[in-house]
């Protein structure tokens, strides 16, 4: 069968891949798109959710990670004055650490910067 396979490939002139590799192929975007696994266990036909896991961790560890990042990105937080990340001193009082109230240093990661007053 693999050898049935093979010969189409290769006359289509694509990089050579085995029945497996296009199993994994489909496995591992849809894990990264965030597929419910018991979907990718379904798509793959594995007996139990435990081989698919066992199978794709590492691709279940990168989403979750990924979505963590997500989340704390999501969480608004106070800006530093820009002259306190590098360890400057001058006319910016009261901006270094707790106690700034600036507003123009107010900023949230992943979103818009807030403009003076929001």
């Amino acid at each position: 069968m693999a050898d049935d396979f093979a010969r189409p490939i290769k006359l289509a002139g694509l990089p050579p891949i085995t029945l497996h590799g296009l199993r994994h192929g489909a496995a591992t975007p849809a894990l990264s798109a965030v597929v419910d696994i018991k979907v990718v266990q379904h798509m793959l036909r594995h007996s139990s959710i435990k081989v698919t896991m066992d199978l794709y961790t590492n691709v279940a560890e990168e989403v979750a990670a990924d979505a963590a990042r997500r989340v704390a990105g999501a969480i608004p937080r106070k800006a530093l004055h820009p002259a306190c990340t590098l360890g400057l001193k001058g006319d910016h009082k009261g901006q270094c650490g707790s106690g700034g109230n600036d507003s123009r240093y107010h900023k949230s990661p992943g979103r818009r910067d807030l403009q003076p007053g929001e």
